[in-house]
Protein backbone atom coordinates (compact mmCIF):
# COMPACT_ATOMS: atom_id res chain seq x y z
CA UNK A 1 0.00 0.00 0.00
CA UNK A 2 1.70 3.40 -1.14
CA UNK A 3 2.42 5.78 2.03
CA UNK A 4 0.26 8.73 3.18
CA UNK A 5 0.57 11.81 1.00
CA UNK A 6 2.88 14.08 1.76
CA UNK A 7 3.54 17.69 -0.08
CA UNK A 8 7.38 16.48 -1.15
CA UNK A 9 8.66 16.17 -4.62
CA UNK A 10 8.86 12.74 -5.05
CA UNK A 11 5.05 12.27 -4.37
CA UNK A 12 3.05 10.14 -7.21
CA UNK A 13 0.27 11.53 -8.92
CA UNK A 14 -3.05 10.37 -7.28
CA UNK A 15 -3.74 8.38 -10.44
CA UNK A 16 -0.28 6.02 -10.04
CA UNK A 17 -1.17 5.82 -6.65
CA UNK A 18 -4.82 4.49 -7.56
CA UNK A 19 -3.65 2.23 -10.51
CA UNK A 20 -0.74 1.00 -7.59
CA UNK A 21 -3.46 -0.30 -4.93
CA UNK A 22 -5.91 -1.83 -8.09
CA UNK A 23 -4.95 -5.34 -6.53
CA UNK A 24 -5.42 -4.76 -3.12
CA UNK A 25 -8.89 -3.21 -3.65
CA UNK A 26 -12.41 -4.83 -2.86
CA UNK A 27 -15.33 -4.71 -6.26
CA UNK A 28 -16.79 -1.83 -4.95
CA UNK A 29 -13.42 0.49 -4.76
CA UNK A 30 -12.39 -0.64 -8.04
CA UNK A 31 -15.52 0.54 -9.58
CA UNK A 32 -14.68 3.84 -7.62
CA UNK A 33 -11.31 4.06 -9.02
CA UNK A 34 -12.71 3.53 -12.67
CA UNK A 35 -14.75 6.24 -12.18
CA UNK A 36 -11.89 8.58 -10.97
CA UNK A 37 -9.49 7.56 -13.82
CA UNK A 38 -12.50 7.92 -16.28
CA UNK A 39 -12.68 11.90 -15.35
CA UNK A 40 -9.98 12.05 -13.96
CA UNK A 41 -9.30 14.39 -12.16
CA UNK A 42 -12.35 16.43 -12.18
CA UNK A 43 -14.55 13.90 -10.66
CA UNK A 44 -12.16 13.90 -7.26
CA UNK A 45 -12.94 17.48 -7.17
CA UNK A 46 -16.15 17.21 -6.26
CA UNK A 47 -18.25 16.89 -2.87
CA UNK A 48 -17.77 13.34 -1.55
CA UNK A 49 -21.80 12.61 -1.61
CA UNK A 50 -21.43 13.97 -5.55
CA UNK A 51 -18.04 11.20 -5.77
CA UNK A 52 -20.48 8.56 -4.50
CA UNK A 53 -23.52 9.58 -6.26
CA UNK A 54 -21.31 9.26 -9.59
CA UNK A 55 -19.42 5.68 -8.02
CA UNK A 56 -23.27 4.46 -7.04
CA UNK A 57 -21.88 3.93 -3.76
CA UNK A 58 -22.02 5.81 -0.18
CA UNK A 59 -20.05 8.27 0.91
CA UNK A 60 -18.20 6.33 3.39
CA UNK A 61 -17.04 3.64 0.96
CA UNK A 62 -15.05 6.59 -0.90
CA UNK A 63 -13.72 7.98 2.11
CA UNK A 64 -12.61 4.12 2.42
CA UNK A 65 -11.39 4.32 -0.93
CA UNK A 66 -9.07 7.54 -0.14
CA UNK A 67 -7.55 5.58 2.82
CA UNK A 68 -6.45 2.82 0.88
CA UNK A 69 -4.90 4.78 -1.79
CA UNK A 70 -2.72 7.10 0.82
CA UNK A 71 -4.64 10.04 2.19
CA UNK A 72 -5.36 10.60 5.33
CA UNK A 73 -8.72 12.58 4.47
CA UNK A 74 -10.75 13.89 1.58
CA UNK A 75 -9.23 17.60 2.25
CA UNK A 76 -5.40 15.90 1.63
CA UNK A 77 -6.73 13.99 -1.69
CA UNK A 78 -8.25 17.20 -2.77
CA UNK A 79 -5.34 19.18 -2.70
CA UNK A 80 -2.76 17.01 -4.29
CA UNK A 81 -5.55 16.69 -6.98
CA UNK A 82 -5.75 20.68 -7.31
CA UNK A 83 -1.86 20.98 -7.43
CA UNK A 84 -1.64 18.19 -9.88
CA UNK A 85 -4.15 20.04 -11.83
CA UNK A 86 -1.98 23.34 -11.67
CA UNK A 87 1.13 21.68 -12.77
CA UNK A 88 -0.42 19.70 -15.88
CA UNK A 89 -1.57 23.05 -17.34
CA UNK A 90 1.43 24.97 -16.90
CA UNK A 91 2.49 27.10 -19.99
CA UNK A 92 5.58 27.69 -20.91
CA UNK A 93 5.04 31.05 -20.35
CA UNK A 94 4.40 30.40 -16.75
CA UNK A 95 7.55 27.83 -16.51
CA UNK A 96 9.99 30.59 -17.60
CA UNK A 97 8.16 33.16 -14.90
CA UNK A 98 9.31 30.15 -12.69
CA UNK A 99 12.46 30.39 -13.46
CA UNK A 100 12.74 34.13 -13.25
CA UNK A 101 11.57 34.07 -9.73
CA UNK A 102 13.01 30.70 -8.32
CA UNK A 103 15.62 31.08 -5.65
CA UNK A 104 18.46 29.55 -8.45
CA UNK A 105 20.15 32.77 -10.34
CA UNK A 106 19.83 32.74 -14.22
CA UNK A 107 23.42 31.31 -15.74
CA UNK A 108 26.00 33.94 -16.45
CA UNK A 109 26.79 34.70 -20.18
CA UNK A 110 29.31 31.03 -20.11
CA UNK A 111 26.71 29.08 -19.42
CA UNK A 112 28.23 27.15 -16.79
CA UNK A 113 25.54 27.39 -14.02
CA UNK A 114 23.19 26.26 -16.11
CA UNK A 115 25.16 23.47 -17.71
CA UNK A 116 25.77 21.71 -14.27
CA UNK A 117 22.34 22.42 -13.24
CA UNK A 118 20.65 21.44 -16.24
CA UNK A 119 22.88 17.83 -16.42
CA UNK A 120 21.63 17.12 -13.11
CA UNK A 121 18.13 17.67 -13.70
CA UNK A 122 18.64 15.32 -16.56
CA UNK A 123 20.01 12.78 -14.61
CA UNK A 124 18.30 12.87 -12.04
CA UNK A 125 14.78 12.44 -14.36
CA UNK A 126 16.10 9.18 -15.92
CA UNK A 127 16.95 8.25 -12.74
CA UNK A 128 13.84 8.68 -11.22
CA UNK A 129 12.26 6.91 -14.28
CA UNK A 130 13.49 3.78 -13.95
CA UNK A 131 13.67 3.75 -10.23
CA UNK A 132 9.81 4.04 -9.90
CA UNK A 133 8.89 2.38 -13.23
CA UNK A 134 6.92 -1.46 -12.39
CA UNK A 135 9.00 -3.87 -13.78
CA UNK A 136 5.79 -6.10 -14.37
CA UNK A 137 4.17 -2.92 -16.22
CA UNK A 138 7.76 -3.31 -18.40
CA UNK A 139 8.27 -6.96 -19.39
CA UNK A 140 3.69 -6.71 -19.99
CA UNK A 141 4.98 -3.66 -22.25
CA UNK A 142 7.68 -5.77 -23.91
CA UNK A 143 5.83 -8.70 -24.68
CA UNK A 144 3.52 -6.49 -26.50
CA UNK A 145 6.03 -5.19 -28.64
CA UNK A 146 7.81 -8.61 -29.76
CA UNK A 147 3.91 -10.31 -30.36
CA UNK A 148 5.16 -10.07 -34.31
CA UNK A 149 1.64 -11.41 -35.16
CA UNK A 150 -0.42 -8.46 -34.82
CA UNK A 151 0.27 -4.88 -35.51
CA UNK A 152 1.50 -2.05 -34.04
CA UNK A 153 0.63 1.46 -33.92
CA UNK A 154 2.59 4.38 -32.73
CA UNK A 155 1.45 8.18 -32.56
CA UNK A 156 3.23 11.16 -30.25
CA UNK A 157 1.96 14.68 -30.07
CA UNK A 158 3.50 17.90 -31.13
CA UNK A 159 6.95 17.31 -29.61
CA UNK A 160 6.89 13.69 -28.75
CA UNK A 161 5.98 12.48 -32.36
CA UNK A 162 9.83 13.04 -32.57
CA UNK A 163 10.59 10.39 -30.04
CA UNK A 164 7.41 8.18 -32.03
CA UNK A 165 9.22 8.28 -34.96
CA UNK A 166 12.35 6.97 -33.23
CA UNK A 167 10.61 4.07 -31.88
CA UNK A 168 9.13 3.41 -35.26
CA UNK A 169 12.20 3.31 -37.26
CA UNK A 170 13.95 0.66 -34.50
CA UNK A 171 10.86 -1.41 -34.31
CA UNK A 172 10.26 -1.65 -37.80
CA UNK A 173 13.51 -3.17 -38.15
CA UNK A 174 13.50 -5.72 -35.12
CA UNK A 175 9.66 -7.18 -35.97
CA UNK A 176 6.78 -6.50 -38.72
CA UNK A 177 3.55 -5.16 -39.23
CA UNK A 178 4.92 -1.37 -37.50
CA UNK A 179 2.93 1.57 -38.09
CA UNK A 180 3.55 5.48 -37.47
CA UNK A 181 0.67 7.48 -37.09
CA UNK A 182 2.39 10.47 -39.21
CA UNK A 183 0.48 13.73 -41.46
CA UNK A 184 -2.54 15.61 -40.68
CA UNK A 185 -4.84 14.54 -38.48
CA UNK A 186 -7.52 14.45 -41.29
CA UNK A 187 -5.77 11.44 -42.91
CA UNK A 188 -5.46 9.76 -39.40
CA UNK A 189 -9.36 7.91 -39.78
CA UNK A 190 -7.81 6.18 -42.28
CA UNK A 191 -5.54 4.78 -40.60
CA UNK A 192 -8.34 2.94 -38.40
CA UNK A 193 -9.74 1.52 -41.54
CA UNK A 194 -7.22 -2.04 -40.96
CA UNK A 195 -7.28 -2.09 -36.92
CA UNK A 196 -7.92 -4.86 -35.32
CA UNK A 197 -8.86 -5.63 -31.81
CA UNK A 198 -5.58 -7.77 -31.50
CA UNK A 199 -3.35 -5.02 -32.12
CA UNK A 200 -1.60 -2.39 -30.15
CA UNK A 201 -1.25 1.04 -30.14
CA UNK A 202 1.68 3.09 -28.44
CA UNK A 203 0.77 6.87 -28.08
CA UNK A 204 2.98 9.59 -26.10
CA UNK A 205 1.02 12.29 -24.66
CA UNK A 206 2.62 15.11 -22.30
CA UNK A 207 1.29 18.46 -21.09
CA UNK A 208 -0.52 20.42 -22.48
CA UNK A 209 -1.93 17.16 -23.44
CA UNK A 210 -3.42 17.17 -27.54
CA UNK A 211 -6.87 16.87 -27.88
CA UNK A 212 -6.25 15.27 -31.27
CA UNK A 213 -4.05 12.66 -30.03
CA UNK A 214 -6.94 11.98 -26.94
CA UNK A 215 -9.75 11.91 -29.21
CA UNK A 216 -7.89 9.39 -31.66
CA UNK A 217 -6.22 6.98 -28.45
CA UNK A 218 -10.44 6.95 -27.26
CA UNK A 219 -11.20 5.78 -30.65
CA UNK A 220 -8.41 3.09 -30.79
CA UNK A 221 -9.72 2.18 -27.37
CA UNK A 222 -13.12 2.09 -28.30
CA UNK A 223 -12.11 -0.74 -31.42
CA UNK A 224 -10.23 -2.44 -28.96
CA UNK A 225 -6.84 -2.89 -29.41
CA UNK A 226 -4.08 -2.62 -26.56
CA UNK A 227 -3.09 0.87 -25.61
CA UNK A 228 0.36 1.90 -24.42
CA UNK A 229 0.43 5.17 -22.84
CA UNK A 230 4.02 7.10 -22.43
CA UNK A 231 2.95 10.21 -20.55
CA UNK A 232 4.69 12.57 -17.87
CA UNK A 233 3.93 11.92 -14.05
CA UNK A 234 0.65 13.92 -14.15
CA UNK A 235 -1.16 11.36 -16.79
CA UNK A 236 -2.85 12.07 -19.82
CA UNK A 237 -6.10 11.52 -19.77
CA UNK A 238 -5.86 8.89 -22.05
CA UNK A 239 -4.65 7.05 -18.63
CA UNK A 240 -8.48 6.17 -18.35
CA UNK A 241 -8.48 3.50 -21.50
CA UNK A 242 -4.76 2.48 -21.40
CA UNK A 243 -3.86 -0.92 -20.12
CA UNK A 244 -0.39 0.19 -19.44
CA UNK A 245 0.90 3.59 -18.68
CA UNK A 246 4.51 4.29 -18.59
CA UNK A 247 5.15 7.89 -17.03
CA UNK A 248 8.39 10.12 -16.83
CA UNK A 249 9.47 12.81 -15.05
CA UNK A 250 9.61 16.20 -17.52
CA UNK A 251 10.46 18.98 -14.82
CA UNK A 252 13.73 20.71 -15.65
CA UNK A 253 15.13 24.02 -14.60
CA UNK A 254 13.75 25.98 -18.42
CA UNK A 255 10.93 26.82 -19.29
CA UNK A 256 10.37 24.04 -21.67
CA UNK A 257 9.73 20.23 -20.13
CA UNK A 258 12.52 17.77 -21.22
CA UNK A 259 12.02 15.15 -23.65
CA UNK A 260 14.90 13.26 -22.43
CA UNK A 261 13.42 10.94 -19.79
CA UNK A 262 10.83 9.80 -22.33
CA UNK A 263 13.54 9.23 -24.75
CA UNK A 264 15.52 7.25 -22.32
CA UNK A 265 12.49 5.06 -21.32
CA UNK A 266 12.04 4.57 -25.54
CA UNK A 267 15.65 3.29 -25.69
CA UNK A 268 14.77 0.82 -22.77
CA UNK A 269 11.98 -0.48 -24.88
CA UNK A 270 13.98 -1.12 -27.97
CA UNK A 271 16.76 -2.59 -25.36
CA UNK A 272 13.94 -5.18 -24.22
CA UNK A 273 12.57 -5.55 -27.42
CA UNK A 274 16.06 -6.88 -28.71
CA UNK A 275 16.89 -8.80 -25.68
CA UNK A 276 13.67 -10.73 -25.87
CA UNK A 277 13.64 -11.34 -29.87
CA UNK A 278 17.06 -12.97 -29.27
CA UNK A 279 18.15 -14.58 -32.21
CA UNK A 280 14.85 -13.56 -34.49
CA UNK A 281 15.84 -9.85 -34.10
CA UNK A 282 19.40 -10.59 -35.13
CA UNK A 283 17.96 -13.20 -38.13
CA UNK A 284 15.91 -9.73 -39.55
CA UNK A 285 18.26 -7.44 -39.37
CA UNK A 286 20.79 -9.39 -41.01
CA UNK A 287 18.14 -10.04 -43.94
CA UNK A 288 17.98 -6.19 -44.06
CA UNK A 289 21.55 -5.81 -44.20
CA UNK A 290 21.68 -7.67 -47.08
CA UNK A 291 18.71 -6.06 -48.72
CA UNK A 292 20.85 -2.64 -47.95
CA UNK A 293 23.57 -3.70 -49.67
CA UNK A 294 21.65 -4.59 -53.16
CA UNK A 295 20.58 -1.65 -53.42
CA UNK A 296 23.72 -0.08 -52.92
CA UNK A 297 23.08 1.61 -49.32
CA UNK A 298 25.50 2.16 -46.76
Amino acid sequence: MPLPQDDGPMRPTVAKMVHQTLDEMTPTERRIAHILLASYPMVGLETVAAFAERARTSGPSILRFITKVGFKSYAAFQRALREELKERLESPLARYDGVMASDTPLPDDSGRDTLARFGDALAANIRRAFDTLSRDEYEAVIALLTDSKHALHILGGRFSRTTASYLHMYLRELRPIVHLIDGPTSTWPDQRLDVSKHDTLIVYDFRRYQPDVIRFAEQMARQGVTLVLITDIWNSQITAHAHHVLSVPVEVPSAFDSGVAGLAMTEALVAGVVDRLGSRGKRRIERLEKLRTASGEE
